[in-house]
């Protein structure tokens, strides 16, 4: 167990060490290697600008408060540099309050940012959205759910399918903000349309990575355990996309 520990350590630090020196941030996740993780974000420390954090996908978090707890130690690792919290439950499988956990983040965590809220809970969001003096940006990231954030008071957004066809969603945003609600809602049914297309060719990982591959976008293969969809999958998919004008939406 010490030697997959520290190999897994030293896989961390070398990713790092090529993200930290080609992009704005990085992602710390939970690996299961003890203490070492918060070695290897402090040697980097340096070279970020942020921080996310993801809950712990072997001892998960019971509460707020613990998950406090957890991103407080990451924090200390690197205590100058912004830590946002990515809060993805149906992923995490976390069940705590988001509205609990700004209340105790913000009191305990001077460097703590933001949230990317990636959860559909769009209650819980709009009140988190305007916690406090309402300086947080709460990042949305449910994409087939871009018209209902905007409703909801979300100005910042992160999400997998604004890779693939950015024009649509600026349109879903401009519809709205000139009033245009029906056409708003009309360009939201074809983002979610889009979505159960890639969703039925391996999931909007996979199917987007090809996609992207095909739009010139060379990004590889998915992580295992992902797959990507074969030859003549993507074939049928690239197909479907076309009969319902997607790319002009790219």
């Amino acid at each position: 167990c010490l030697s997959l520990c520290l190999c897994l350590s030293v896989c961390l630090s070398a990713c790092l060490s090529v993200w930290t020196h080609a992009s704005v941030c990085v992602l710390c996740t939970s690996i299961p290697c003890g203490h070492q993780h918060w070695q290897v974000i402090h040697e980097h420390k340096n070279h970020a600008d942020a921080i996310a954090v993801i809950a712990p996908t072997m001892f998960k978090p019971k509460t707020a408060d613990h998950m406090v707890d957890y991103c407080s130690a990451v924090a200390l690792a690197a205590p100058s540099i912004p830590l946002y919290f990515y809060h993805i439950p149906p992923l995490a499988e976390t069940k705590f309050s988001i509205e609990d956990f700004l209340d105790s983040a913000m009191r305990r965590i001077p460097s703590f940012a933001d949230v990317k809220h990636s959860d559909c809970d769009l209650a819980q969001f709009g009140a988190c959205r305007f916690h406090g003096n309402g300086d947080l940006h709460m990042m949305y990231g449910c994409d087939q759910q871009l018209l209902a954030a905007l409703a909801m008071g979300a100005n910042t957004f992160v999400g997998s399918t604004y890779n693939l066809y950015p024009k649509l969603y600026h349109a879903i945003a401009s519809a709205f903000e000139k009033g245009q609600h029906e056409e708003a809602r009309r360009l939201q049914l074809i983002s979610w349309q889009v979505v159960r297309v890639l969703l039925r060719f391996g999931g909007v990982i996979p199917a987007g990575r090809c996609l992207l591959d095909h739009l010139g976008i060379t990004v590889g293969p998915p992580r295992v355990p992902d797959r990507a969809p074969d030859n003549a999958s993507v074939k049928m998919m690239l197909q479907e996309l076309q009969d319902m004008d997607f790319f002009s939406w790219v």
